[in-house]
């Protein structure tokens, strides 16, 4: 099965680099703050990239079927490999159309988040928590074709008598934490203090790979991660 690794970079950074990664994805194109469509397009793009489309500005008056004809010259000029809507606000029906309208119209894949995805079709997940064992993450969306977002984080866990609490944060450089699980890949400290417990996960580069192993396993289509993070 093919598994796809792709830096997600924006439009200084791709310019900038002299040596591309093999898959890219093309960030902050969004909807016009000023037409009917969708504005920072990419000029060029290398084969096989992703284009990244964002809700940073809400949708609004735009219109479906210029979006769809903006998209349909972008993917026969450039063969690109995919379309995501990388959306963030919570679901409203416009744009939920809109999605589901891109999925059915388009020749190549368009990846969404469950919220926004059509039945069956490829949808794109939030970063896995380092806790829970990538296998049962997936669970949800085992007959679908999954897209996961590949942000380098930190989790912290909480414990007290009243629950506990989850806190995803992105990784900061200094010393590993001394345990290691193989099975959730990442090393991990343990901190107690009267009755509170606080666990703290991390993953370098060598648990990372092994993890990127077990999402190759489990079939997932491919991993987008900031190419700031990862280059």
């Amino acid at each position: 099965m093919v598994f796809d690794r792709y830096h997600a970079m924006t439009a200084a950074e791709f310019s900038g680099s002299a040596n591309l990664p093999s898959h890219i994805g093309w960030l902050s194109c969004h909807f016009s703050s000023s037409g009917f469509g969708l504005s920072n397009l990419p000029p060029l793009l290398p084969p096989n990239s992703l284009l990244i489309i964002d809700d940073s500005v809400p949708m609004d008056n735009h219109q479906a079927e210029e979006i769809l004809s903006q998209l349909l010259d972008i993917e026969k000029k450039f063969e690109i490999s995919g379309i995501l809507l990388d959306f963030q606000r919570n679901c409203d029906k416009k744009t939920k159309q809109l999605s589901c309208f891109l999925q059915k119209n388009l020749p190549c894949p368009v990846i969404a988040p469950p919220a926004y995805s059509s039945a069956g079709k490829p949808v794109f997940l939030p970063p896995a928590p380092l806790h829970q064992p990538l296998e049962a993450y997936l669970a949800p969306y085992r007959n679908r074709e999954i897209w996961l977002d590949m942000a380098r984080l930190s989790e912290k866990i909480t414990v007290t008598p009243n629950g506990s609490q989850y806190e995803l944060s992105p990784t900061c450089p200094g010393a590993l934490p001394p345990h290691y699980d193989s099975k959730l890949h990442c090393h991990y400290h343990i901190q107690v203090e009267d009755d509170t417990v606080t666990f703290l996960l991390e993953r370098d580069q060598s648990s990372i790979d092994s993890w990127l192993q077990d999402a190759q396993r489990l079939g997932i289509r491919a991993v987008v991660g900031l190419y700031q993070e990862w280059k």
